[in-house]
């Protein structure tokens, strides 16, 4: 069974903070989650202890997760695309987008699951949609799984564009 994180907090969304890695710039006013007002939100929702974000402009897209204004987990660090793959995944009762990437023994995979009801569902069998992430460690059997405590910010169409269709 993997461990499921769920916040009960409310999260700032116009934390002004400066971010200390990987030159991702302040969270501006109209930003959603760890994305800024000038940057493409694909994915973004209040998770414990802060959001977990999928953002992107000209060129790049970018895995963020941790505290608004300061996330501990920027991936990959030079913002490259073709860093991830992205798939649909067809569950016996449920359906999946997911886009992953794997950096430093860890994959990351963001989860947009929709359950047609009950029965066996995706990667724990829990029976119902979520939202959130998957976090897999090299040398854990068990999946950490990081539940969004609010509907996520999505775009998968847009994320698929600006992927140009790499994984799908």
């Amino acid at each position: 069974m993997s461990a499921v994180r769920q916040g009960r907090g409310v999260v700032s969304l116009l934390a002004l903070l400066m971010l200390a890695c990987a030159g991702v710039s302040t969270p501006e006013p109209g930003g959603v989650g760890h994305c800024t007002a000038s940057e493409a939100v694909f994915f973004s929702c209040p998770i414990e202890g802060g959001a977990l974000s999928v953002c992107g402009s000209s060129g790049q897209l970018q895995y963020r997760s941790g505290v608004l204004g300061s996330p501990d987990v920027l991936q990959p660090e030079d913002s490259d695309p073709a860093a991830f793959y992205a798939e649909v995944r067809d569950y016996p009762q449920s359906t999946a987008q997911v886009l992953a990437i794997s950096r430093g023994g860890h994959t990351y995979e963001v989860h947009d699951e929709v359950s047609g009801g009950g029965g066996d569902m995706g990667p724990d069998a829990s029976g119902g949609s979520w939202q959130g992430v998957l976090v897999l460690r090299d040398g854990s059997s068990e999946p950490e799984r990081v539940v969004c405590q609010s509907a996520a910010v999505v775009d998968w169409v847009g994320l698929r564009t600006h992927l140009n269709g790499a994984g799908w």
